[in-house]
């Protein structure tokens, strides 16, 4: 008798131990799965707000002085979104494990310019999706600190001012 009840107490550790390598072995492959498929979706999704992004900011600099639209709720539901003044670009950069387009060649989808870059560490890359002005002169005016990430409201207007060497419209991005 006392051997069928060590023989039953050690088959359920054994079913136990086999169910928790099952369940280890199933997570160990679908986590990084589920990781790479978000980060698509991410790139997807931050694509769409960029191209809104630039559709807000050239409507506003085309239709002249005092012009302004909002964007609410802009959410950067991962990376960062970093605007330069200097370069007149806005950037927005995710670091992932996903080959979302092939590394290291910038391909253009519209205004915007998509970019995979290899880091030094195998298998990690930095997605970024970018674009830049040339005939409008970007102000940034924020109290919080670029580069963003979050959920912000964008209010773009047109500041009925000019640069006096290019005529370029300056379009004031306010972040809050």
């Amino acid at each position: 008798m006392k051997s069928k009840k060590g023989d039953l107490w050690i088959s359920a550790v054994l079913y136990l131990t086999l169910g928790v390598i099952a369940i280890s072995l199933i997570l160990g492959a679908a986590v990084p799965f589920v990781n790479k498929i978000k980060d698509r979706n991410t790139v997807a999704q931050t694509k769409d707000l960029m191209f809104t992004l630039d559709e807000t900011i050239r409507r506003v600099a085309n239709e002249g002085p005092g012009s302004q639209r909002e964007l609410s709720p802009f959410t950067i539901g991962a990376g960062k979104i970093n605007i330069d003044q200097d370069l007149e670009q806005i950037n927005w950069t995710l670091e992932t494990e996903a080959l979302i387009q092939e590394p290291n060649i910038a391909l253009k989808e519209g205004v915007l310019t998509l970019l995979l870059e290899e880091t030094r560490t195998e298998g990690k890359y930095n997605m970024m999706i970018s674009t830049t002005y040339t005939n409008i002169d970007l102000n940034l005016t924020s109290t919080l600190n670029n580069p963003f990430a979050g959920t912000f409201t964008v209010l773009v207007r047109h500041s009925g001012r000019f640069t006096t060497t290019t005529n370029k419209p300056e379009i004031e991005i306010h972040m809050q």
